[in-house]
């Protein structure tokens, strides 16, 4: 019994390992998909994510667009600014030669000065100054520059003062102090201004160029935002087997109106501002050369007589200057105003007849008419010019002033709409997608 006990024993039996857990089904009974699978099969979490798409697309249409537009209102007002101190800097020193030149000219009297000459230079200097108090007032950056004209100016007018005391005493120093103010003004004055103005018309060239870049951004950013919401209007029609949904149809219309006339606005303003700078901005410059040349030319011209016989390099730098003054002239008439071109060249012809009566040794007929106030004169056909330049210089600045006013205003405006057109089509974007969604819950 015992050793059939023994044999028969019974063989172990393996236990099979136990089952793996079940995925979790859901409220439904079955088994939740991953994300991507969801994602790729669930057309309620393809709506809600392209939802989120639409929105962020209505968002680069509204920052992205509005930054561009922004940029471009930011570049017309420092075009604008920058122009206005330009002119500024150039009445001044037109101003300060026009005073230079009627001083130098007052010399050629015996004795004192006629005073209309004299009340001339000192409004001419008060002119100046009261120009560099305005200019510093709009442009702080200008401040300290303006303040060592000032104190320039300051030593000009001393050296000049000291010239007239001894003029009026008859002594022949007088047209010592006269040269060295009048190269004080030259050497120390009028190159603070020269820098001055290449600074602001480097600021305006830049301007010009982020006012065209930024229209790039604008035009980049309205085509996103179309293209995007247009995108899930087109899934939203097969998904939903729907020709339209009106609420992405209202959204992508609304973005393509209010871009479309963005943009359009916005080319536009650019176009006009890119014509007044080959026009107004470019004669602006030119007829501000061109007068503060011309005066200055004035000044040589009385040097000259002045120095008696010593005065070529005078000479030749009123050749240089009236050269340049008519070259720039021409230029300046490009807008078709009269602008003194033709006085310009009849107050030349005039100047080389006092130059052919100093050259035949008829010093005092040469200073006769130099000094004379016919109608016929020298002087007087250079006023006749320096008032015309006056008048073309003041229509093609106001010309140009009120284009980039008119230029800021539609650009702002532009601004407005496409902030607006966003968030208005964020909106409907939201409210579509919301209303398709609850179909499916």
């Amino acid at each position: 019994m015992t050793a059939m006990g023994n044999a028969i024993r019974p063989t172990p039996v393996s236990r099979p390992s136990a089952p793996s857990a079940p995925s979790a089904p859901n409220a439904r009974g079955v088994a939740a998909p991953s994300m991507s699978r969801r994602f790729l099969t669930d057309t309620p979490a393809r709506m809600r994510f392209l939802r989120l798409i639409a929105m962020a697309g209505a968002l680069v249409f509204g920052v992205g667009a509005g930054w561009g537009a922004r940029q471009q209102l930011n570049a017309v007002h420092s075009v604008r600014a920058n122009t206005r101190q330009l002119v500024l800097l150039g009445e001044i020193r037109t101003n300060l030669v026009q005073a230079d030149s009627v001083v130098a000219n007052g010399f050629l009297h015996d004795g004192l000065e006629p005073t209309l000459t004299r009340a001339t230079y000192e409004k001419s200097l008060r002119t100046a100054a009261t120009l560099m108090v305005t200019a510093s007032r709009a442009e702080p950056g200008d401040v300290v520059p303006l303040q060592v004209i000032n104190e320039g100016l300051a030593r000009y007018s001393g050296l000049i003062e000291s010239a007239r005391l001894t003029n009026r005493l008859g002594k022949p120093v007088g047209s010592s102090y006269l040269n060295a103010a009048s190269q004080l003004l030259r050497d120390a004055v009028l190159p603070q201004l020269t820098t001055l103005s290449d600074r602001h018309q480097v600021t305006v060239n830049r301007q010009y160029r982020t006012l065209s870049s930024r229209g790039v951004v604008v035009a980049f950013a309205v085509g996103f935002g179309v293209v995007v919401v247009a995108a899930v209007v087109v899934w939203l029609s097969r998904c939903t087997k729907r020709t339209i949904n009106i609420w992405y149809a209202g959204s992508a219309l609304v973005l393509l109106i209010s871009g479309a006339f963005a943009l359009s606005t916005i080319r536009g303003a650019q176009r006009d501002a890119d014509g007044a700078y080959r026009s107004d901005y470019t004669a602006s410059l030119s007829l501000l050369t061109a007068r503060s040349n011309a005066f200055d030319a004035k000044s040589a011209e009385s040097l000259t007589l002045i120095a008696r016989g010593s005065g070529a390099p005078f000479e030749a730098r009123f050749v240089d200057l009236m050269s340049n003054a008519a070259r720039q002239s021409a230029i300046g008439n490009s807008a078709g105003l009269q602008n003194g071109s033709s006085q310009l060249e009849e107050y030349r012809r005039a100047h080389n007849a006092i130059r052919a009566l100093d050259t035949r040794g008829d010093w005092d007929g040469a200073v006769a008419a130099a000094t004379s106030t016919a109608a016929d004169s020298a002087s007087a056909l250079f006023d006749a010019f320096a008032a015309e330049n006056s008048v073309a210089l003041d229509r093609h600045t106001a010309s140009l002033d009120s284009t980039l006013r008119e230029n800021g205003r539609s650009i702002g405006q532009s601004l407005w709409m496409l902030i607006v057109g966003a968030l208005i089509a964020g909106l409907l974007s939201a409210i579509g997608m919301t209303a398709r969604l609850r179909e499916y819950a």
